[in-house]
């Protein structure tokens, strides 16, 4: 068995357990606030373990099983969802209807989108890069209006360190859904699986900052005044 390649396929599933174990072995529970995410983590996973299973056997598979863009595509929608709802949870977007009407122009447009352009079943670039627009203005409009809070404590604050981690991971995984169907399927596939694998372990890389979060939330819970 190549460990590499076992590593790297199963990025996607294993990456998740890293913050899950924070919520299943913590003595303390998770505060409230971060429900959607933890929420998330668990259709996440489900939705990652299918999609992996679909392409690590897909020799093994039935030939309807052989596809799993449609499974990345409801994942798109699922990551939006739950992150933009624990984003507008926030106090910095209390009360600021232009975020919300934002979201609903969003759903109307990956609607549309699969309706006259893409196909469900195809990996859809328009909805993917849809994705990281919408959750990196989001992002910074987080940061914009935690500046202004003179109240936050930037350094500690599990909120402001996860949405830079959501922001990192949105950044990097721009220009991965930029290239990996328009230039990918001009190339090798092996390059088109090395763009993929960047997007991989940018995953990890979040699921490291959601678990770090998860831990500071409990400290900020138990100890309020750090």
């Amino acid at each position: 068995m190549n460990i590499y390649l076992f590593i790297r396929n199963w990025a996607e599933v294993w990456a998740f357990f890293i913050p899950l174990s924070v919520v299943w072995f913590s003595k303390e529970k998770i505060p409230d606030s971060f429900k959607p995410i933890t929420l998330y983590l668990y259709i996440g996973l489900a939705l990652n373990a299918i999609s992996t299973t679909m392409f690590v056997y897909h020799n093994k598979l039935p030939d309807f099983l052989f596809n799993n863009n449609i499974i990345y595509n409801i994942h798109s929608v699922i990551r939006v969802t739950f992150f933009s709802w624990f984003l507008l949870k926030t106090k910095m977007f209390n009360s600021n209807n232009f975020f919300r009407i934002t979201l609903i122009l969003y759903a109307a447009l990956a609607i549309a989108n699969f309706i006259f352009f893409d196909s469900i079943l195809e990996f859809s670039t328009a909805l993917m890069l849809g994705e990281t627009v919408l959750l990196i203005i989001l992002c910074t409009s987080y940061f914009y209006h935690a500046i202004l809070d003179d109240e936050t404590s930037r350094i500690n604050d599990p909120y402001f360190l996860l949405t830079a981690g959501l922001l990192l991971f949105e950044m990097l995984n721009f220009f991965v859904y930029l290239f990996y169907t328009p230039v990918g399927d001009l190339l090798d596939i092996n390059i088109k699986r090395s763009i993929w694998t960047v997007h991989n372990f940018s995953l990890v890389g979040l699921c490291i900052v959601m678990a770090v979060t998860f831990k500071k939330s409990i400290t900020r819970k138990l100890n309020p005044d750090e």
